[in-house]
């Protein structure tokens, strides 16, 4: 009987990544909203943008990161956060301009986003079959 010791077989095998969501990678754009929220309440210049970037970031990270879950409880609860975060963002502007960049950083950040996640997947598997 061969027994295998993971902690002397750790160096054979490389390093899985992981395709989970980043918590420390989602609070920099929920930092970025609540800097952008202290602007608009100071009048200070700028805090549309921080804000439409932190929302539109994290809603395309959110969407595209659905695509590599596993359990459906997180499907659902990132669908619907990301959702509710699309809903208030193009309710709160009346501008046809910040709907369009909303829309467009989503999808930007969604792309680069599953780009990734798809290239992680692709590692993990060749890692498996070697």
């Amino acid at each position: 009987m061969i027994e295998q010791n993971d902690i002397i077989d750790d160096h054979l095998s490389g390093k899985q990544k992981s395709n989970k969501i980043s918590f420390k990678f989602c609070s920099i754009f929920v930092l970025t909203v609540f800097i952008g929220f202290y602007f608009r309440l100071n009048h200070w210049p700028g805090a549309t943008i921080l804000m439409l970037l932190g929302w539109s970031i994290l809603c395309g990270y959110l969407i595209a990161k659905t695509f590599f879950l596993k359990k459906i409880g997180q499907i659902i609860l990132t669908n619907s956060i990301s959702i509710l975060i699309s809903f208030l963002v193009i309710n709160s502007y009346d501008y046809f301009n910040y709907t369009c960049t909303y829309s467009s950083l989503v999808i930007i950040s969604f792309t680069v986003t599953f780009i990734f996640g798809y290239r992680i997947k692709k590692y993990n598997q060749r890692i498996q079959n070697e």
